[in-house]
This record gives structure tokens, sequence and C-alpha cells, in this order.
């Protein structure tokens, strides 16, 4: 592949950042599945330029879209809507986790569950999973 040159990609990606931050705004959630699909497209363009971008040495130093923001960016999707978003977002293979807020009084809440319902967690090969911070 041929690659045109740096700035060309730089220019298109300083827009296309500028455009995510003013649009979504960081510590905001993205809410509304029209709103998450115009997040993810312009999100997964901006990783596709990044990418071609790290083939340049003139790109060190120069991210504008760097590791600090990345955990403040967040889609919001409301229970019993659609999931075509985070589907979509998989196909693009970028990677993303899934959180919900807990309440105030979470840990209360969870020592009143009767023993006796709590199940034991599997790793996707079926065996029973470790602990995190187990030792074994």
């Amino acid at each position: 592949m041929l690659l045109k040159p740096y700035g060309d990609y730089y220019n298109d990606y300083a827009v296309k950042v500028t455009e995510l931050l003013d649009a979504f705004p960081l510590g905001q959630p993205i809410i509304g599945e029209a709103a998450q699909k115009d997040f993810i497209k312009l999100f997964g363009a901006i990783l596709r330029l990044e990418n071609i971008l790290t083939s340049f040495d003139d790109f060190i130093g120069n991210e504008m879209l760097n590791a600090r923001h990345r955990p403040a960016i967040g889609v919001e999707t409301v229970p019993g809507h659609s999931h075509k978003p985070m589907d979509w977002l998989t196909g693009q293979r970028v990677q993303y986790s899934l959180g919900f807020t807990l309440p105030s009084d979470a840990a209360e809440l969870i020592e009143k569950i009767l023993d006796r319902v709590w199940t034991p967690a599997y790793d996707a090969d079926g065996s029973p999973a470790t602990p995190r911070g187990s030792p074994n």
C-alpha cells in the first residue's frame, strides 16, 4: 500500500479528534442509539488513522487522543434498548468493556444475599474461575 504524506493523514486525524471532543465531551455519557452510532463511527475513523499514523516517526508525541482520554470515553446503553451499537463496535474489532453504576449501599445489599444463592464463576473453557487476588 502506498501511503499519502504524513500531513494529509495528520490533518484528517486532527479534524476528527476535534470533532469527537466537541461532540462528545470527556466525562459525559453518550446517550441514545443515534449518538452512540455517531460516536462509534467517528472513534473508529480515528483509530484507523492512528493505526496509519503510527508508521510515521513524526507521530510520536503528537497524539491528540492519548491514554488519559480513553478511559473517560463511555457509551451508555439504556436497559431494554438496542444493542446494535455494541454489536457494530465488536465488528470493528475495537475493545470495550461494559459496566453499570452500583447504588451507594451496594456493599450492604451484597451482605444480605444468602450464601446458598451464590453460584461459582466459570472460565471460557468451563473450568471453575480462580478468584482475583487468589494465590492459585
